[in-house]
């Protein structure tokens, strides 16, 4: 990965300063450094997955996919289509993360889903 310490930037310098207790990166082994890097960059792309928000939205037969960044938008996102709970007849919608479902509604009532004691869940 890194060649050299003087490879490294600012914030993952940061981040094996955190991780060693050291003062300075190059009194850490390069070796070590990659590590850090290597395993905060598999954890920053398995979290970004956790990112991937859709929202199914289905009016009276008519479904529309919508996929947006955050729990928050996509929520949002219901408001707005269902007219700020105004007009609920006929609107069922299920927001999934990651391709899971992780919350339902019908003529404007949440449906409870199923959760495992597991799973994870970024709202």
């Amino acid at each position: 990965m890194y060649k050299h310490h003087c490879e490294i930037p600012r914030p993952m310098r940061t981040v094996i300063l955190q991780e060693t207790g050291e003062t300075r990166v190059t009194n850490v082994p390069l070796a070590l450094c990659n590590e850090i890097a290597e395993e905060l960059y598999e954890y920053e792309q398995t979290m970004a997955e956790l990112l991937n928000f859709k929202l199914l939205v289905e009016i009276n037969g008519a479904s529309t996919v919508y996929n947006l960044g955050s729990a928050k938008a996509s929520l949002a996102k219901l408001d707005e289509v269902t007219e700020y709970g105004l007009n609920t007849n006929g609107v069922c919608a299920v927001l999934f993360q990651s391709d899971k479902p992780i919350r339902a509604w019908s003529e404007g009532v949440e449906i409870n889903l199923p959760r495992k004691h597991n799973d994870v869940q970024y709202i």
